[in-house]
């Protein structure tokens, strides 16, 4: 767990389980008076992206966005790819994002980008997202958060993978 206090009147928290040496789940919590939009921002590895955004899905490369779901993930035809998925919750938005690599000096290319979106308002002290990052080879595993309680000093997090549940979290004392 990781704390700063990059904004005025709002601090940020970082939470990272490595689970089973399988995937990440990933804490955020925004906490103070400030009021706004809270992001929590990912970027995939570059691929070709195609002509029409409704290409995508079949087009190896690039990122498959699904709205439902709130998750992203990349589409590589060999190889490993990755999903991202956070909790739903009310308010929540899913946005795509330019995003850049650069693998040689001076030259750039397009990435997929995208942050989820929280507005925080004067009557909400403090909000979060959960959100699991997968690496997969061929399928994406069943993985979800089913509950999480997220204290000041304690975080427990219920997740269920092909049927078996495993509980993650910290206390602190």
């Amino acid at each position: 767990m990781v704390e700063n206090q990059s904004y005025q009147n709002l601090a940020h928290r970082r939470s990272v389980f490595f689970v089973d040496k399988k995937y990440f789940v990933i804490v955020d919590e925004a906490f103070g008076s400030a009021t706004g939009n809270v992001d929590t921002h990912f970027q995939l590895a570059p691929g070709v992206a195609p002509a029409s955004s409704a290409d995508r899905v079949s087009t190896p490369g690039v990122a498959v966005f699904n709205r439902d779901s709130f998750s992203v993930h990349s589409n590589f035809k060999e190889g490993w790819n990755v999903l991202v998925k956070t909790t739903l919750q009310p308010g929540l938005e899913l946005t795509e994002e330019d995003g850049w690599a650069s693998f040689l000096y001076t030259k750039k290319e397009p990435r997929p980008a995208f942050c989820y979106r929280l507005k925080k308002t004067a009557e909400k002290e403090k909000l979060h997202f959960v959100t699991l990052v997968i690496p997969f080879e061929n399928q994406a595993p069943e993985i979800q958060i089913t509950r999480s309680v997220i204290e000041s000093d304690k975080m427990e997090i219920e997740i269920f993978e092909n049927g078996k549940k495993e509980l993650i979290g910290y206390q602190i004392n």
